[in-house]
């Protein structure tokens, strides 16, 4: 059997832990995997990452790696947006709206979140207003560094939504460091939302660690759905029993051991 750093050198499946890597700024991760002497880089990495606005992976692939870029010279066109910016706050009077810091937390482009916040009054969304707030956007993306900068270097506050969404879309490390680091805490949202998506580990950690539980409809999600583990899980952990009609949707669905374990 070979052993684990000699199959990190294969590009079997190994480029797609990269490319995830890349476009999720896990530069870490990139850095293990290049000193593991990878050879699973395709000419997408550079790409996904500049795409996401990942600077510092880019830079690191750029002095780096050998694969080329696909199309275009990502490093130079990052950079190119970061000075429009800067332009156009240097010649141009028309100013920017909060939606600018708004949408570079959401993209997870932290360089622009950094300058605007050093550079600009605007400043970005805040939980009192009709919308997501930045570190809502930023968290629902999985962008950590956006939410711990936004969180140690802005006034604008989080909400329960950052929380709920983070846990819809899987993102593990920001729904914990949200849990340990902010106050805002979460609602019934995170949870059931956790359960919608099918990430039941991401459950079991708000169960264990908050008090707010779930509603009904997660036990409604995952019966219609057959989801034999989160079934199980429910009913072990949570008391509210079935209703007629979870029993009714399941059984058309033909998930009739889903119907046996609830019984």
């Amino acid at each position: 059997m070979e052993s684990y750093p000699t199959h990190l050198k294969k590009a079997d499946g190994c480029d797609l832990v990269m490319n995830i890597a890349a476009e999720n700024e896990h530069l870490d991760m990139i850095k293990f995997l290049h000193g593991a002497g990878s050879e699973a880089c395709s000419t997408e990495v550079i790409d996904r990452a500049a795409l996401y606005g990942c600077l510092e992976v880019v830079k690191f692939l750029h002095e780096n790696r050998s694969e080329d870029a696909q199309q275009m010279p990502w490093m130079e066109l990052l950079e190119m947006v970061i000075l429009t910016v800067k332009f156009l706050h240097d010649y141009r009077s028309e100013g920017y709206t909060t939606e600018a810091m708004d949408s570079a937390a959401s993209y997870g482009h932290l360089d622009i979140v950094k300058w605007l916040h050093q550079h600009r009054t605007e400043g970005c969304s805040s939980k009192e207003r009709n919308r997501s707030d930045v570190i809502s956007c930023a968290a629902a993306n999985g962008h950590l560094e956006n939410v711990k900068y936004l969180s140690e270097n802005r006034t604008e506050g989080c909400s329960t939504k950052a929380m709920a969404l983070a846990a819809c879309y899987g993102h593990f490390k920001v729904v914990k460091w949200l849990h340990e680091n902010r106050t805002e805490g979460c609602t019934t949202k995170a949870m059931d939302n956790a359960f919608s998506r099918g990430h039941l580990n991401m459950a079991q950690y708000l169960h264990e660690n908050r008090t707010e539980g779930c509603t009904g409809r997660a036990m409604v999600i995952v019966a219609c759905e057959g989801r034999l583990p989160a079934i199980e899980w429910l009913c072990k952990n949570i008391t509210e029993k079935w209703g007629a009609d979870t029993v009714d949707y399941t059984v058309e669905r033909g998930h009739i051991e889903s119907v046996k374990i609830s019984v």
